[in-house]
């Protein structure tokens, strides 16, 4: 099988990038109560004007998706957890510094981005809505995860991008569904050791940390297939005494880090498909 190896060339981005879905904009002559998916247009709602807007609301109990991005918000109010059918909550790029304990009331939420908000800590209450699927709190102000996380035991994508963290809690590996992590840019050194117990881990991008060496562990994850380890400090791989490391690893990225590939590693990866240095 022949491996392409590209010297000097990022990688492609992780997700194509696709057009935004065709949102139905609010009309007073329209009955609210018609459509599956709440969309706010305005960039910026008073308190009053989206309660009063929320509580007419209350009728979609159909509703399944709820687009509040962008809208300056700096609280939610009650009414809000009214909408208890949601699946797919968009809450980005607000003002939210932290999330009330009644988010446990959207039982069948599955999906939340609350990424570009304020958090200086992790939003607690999160780890009591065990269906999630989907969390993204990427560029947030939290030093740390807290060992609650375990309690995400239905978890697959994890967006943890642009924060401040200086380490991942052993816990994480009791995620054991986990498919995505994403931990760019953060101050990261090392992974925890129970990093193997996610057997499920497919896609891992850890770009700009501080990482200098990596867990012989990390090479237990089995159904891992892209790993992106780009502008770290990384010098040298962990001795492998197993007969075969990442068996299904097809994309690794290695850009700006002070380790030398050899012919080796293409022995060491044998599926591997593509090779950035």
């Amino acid at each position: 099988m022949a491996i392409e190896v590209n010297l000097g060339v990022s990688p492609p981005p992780l997700f194509e990038t696709e057009p935004p879905p065709k949102r139905p904009s609010y009309s007073p002559k329209l009955p609210i109560y018609r459509y599956s998916y709440l969309a706010l247009q305005t960039k910026a709602i008073a308190t009053g004007q989206f309660t009063a807007f929320l509580v007419e609301f209350r009728l979609a109990q159909d509703a399944t998706k709820a687009d509040l991005s962008q809208k300056k918000l700096m609280d939610l109010p009650a009414e809000f957890f009214c909408l208890q059918n949601l699946v797919e909550v968009h809450l980005e790029k607000n003002l939210l510094k932290e999330i009330p304990r009644a988010i446990i009331k959207l039982s069948h939420m599955q999906h939340v981005d609350l990424s570009q908000n304020l958090f200086d800590e992790f939003p607690l209450p999160l780890t009591r809505c065990q269906q999630l699927t989907y969390v993204d709190l990427s560029d947030n102000f939290f030093t740390s995860l807290p060992k609650d996380i375990c309690f995400l035991i239905n978890l697959r994508f994890l967006g943890l991008q642009t924060l401040k963290l200086r380490s991942l809690p052993e816990e994480i590996g009791q995620i054991a569904v986990l498919e995505t992590l994403l931990v760019d840019n953060n101050l990261l050194s090392s992974f925890p050791h129970t990093v193997d117990r996610l057997q499920y881990l497919k896609v891992l991008s850890a770009k700009d940390n501080l990482l200098d060496k990596l867990p012989f562990e990390l090479f237990l994850c089995n159904s891992l297939q892209k790993l992106y380890l780009d502008q770290n400090y990384i010098n040298q791989l962990p001795l492998l005494t197993i007969p075969c490391p990442l068996p299904h690893l097809e994309i690794l990225s290695l850009t700006s880090n002070p380790i030398k590939i050899s012919r080796i590693m293409f022995t060491i990866f044998p599926t591997l498909k593509e090779l950035f240095v």
